[in-house]
């Protein structure tokens, strides 16, 4: 995590605690658990909503290409996963202390 990674989790602290209901944040945090950490059915929804919100895909990155596919940990759809897991991580963490 960079200084631009924790200031995107922040604002979505924020967005998570003031814009969505108590449904929608306990949604989250369930999914989190029933796929073990693994926010992948997230991708095409709230994964993209960070890419596009955050400009992610505006930050140039190295590709580490495999196969032909780059599997570089600063491609965007990367990014997005780290963040969404780390977002949920520390979500849970504040939800089993309050």
């Amino acid at each position: 995590m960079n200084e631009a990674h924790e200031a995107i989790i922040k604002d979505m602290q924020k967005v998570i605690s003031e814009e969505w209901s108590e449904d929608e944040q306990n949604s989250f945090y369930l999914m989190g658990i029933k796929n073990n950490g693994t926010m992948t059915d997230l991708h095409d929804t709230l994964g993209r909503a960070i890419r596009n919100r955050y400009n992610l895909w505006s930050i140039p990155w190295e590709p580490e290409l495999r196969d032909g596919i780059d599997w570089s940990p600063n491609h965007p759809d990367c990014v997005s996963d780290t963040l969404l897991k780390e977002l949920w991580n520390r979500g849970l963490q504040h939800k089993e202390t309050t």
